[in-house]
């Protein structure tokens, strides 16, 4: 197995970067050390089942290479480190998706709040039913003559929208289990 390949693995489908550093000892040897770099969204990171998955994600891995055939050792630790990895990887995956989907469905829920209620506003009146008088022009309060029609009072400023509901955050699962083979 080439390197490249061996690393392509490890970068699986939320790990953003390897920084890899080949180091020599003051008695020859040869020492490995790779970065895996995760990069979420804040919103994904909030949930608390996350940020033990993402850590043990990151986890540097430590490799003493020996003077007898350092890349077949190097490629080898690589697999098996990406299927240690892979568990906690899918977990996560998972976790996100079920966020997402959350997210989604929350919005489509309040887009279906709000359409309803445009609805409401566009209904016609029954029939018998007596139609409104329109509002009165308002009164210039100042009494001068500068602004016709106009008051020196401020604007009332419209209330902001609602925030959208979110629903609650499942509560969070141990994650112990998968992380003990990274570790």
């Amino acid at each position: 197995m080439s390197f490249i390949a061996s690393l392509a693995p490890l970068l699986g489908n939320r790990t953003n970067s390897l920084t890899i550093t080949l180091s020599r000892s003051a008695t020859g040897a040869l020492t490995a050390l790779v970065l895996p770099k995760i990069d979420l969204d804040e919103s994904i990171e909030a949930d608390p089942r996350v940020p033990p998955l993402k850590a043990a994600l990151s986890n540097a891995l430590v490799v003493e290479l020996p003077d007898a055939d350092p890349d077949a050792v190097f490629a080898a630790i690589l697999t098996r480190a990406s299927a240690a990895r892979s568990t906690a990887e899918d977990t996560l995956n998972g976790y996100i998706a079920s966020i997402e989907k959350a997210k989604a469905d929350a919005k489509a829920a309040e887009d279906e709040k709000r359409a309803k209620a445009a609805e409401k506003g566009k209904a016609t009146p029954a029939k018998g039913a007596k139609p409104t008088k329109p509002a009165a022009a308002p009164v210039d309060s100042d009494d001068s003559d500068d602004d016709e029609g106009e008051d020196d009072a401020p604007a009332a400023t419209p209330a902001p929208p609602a925030a959208a509901s979110t629903p609650a955050a499942a509560a969070p699962q141990p994650v112990g289990d998968l992380l003990s083979g990274i570790l």
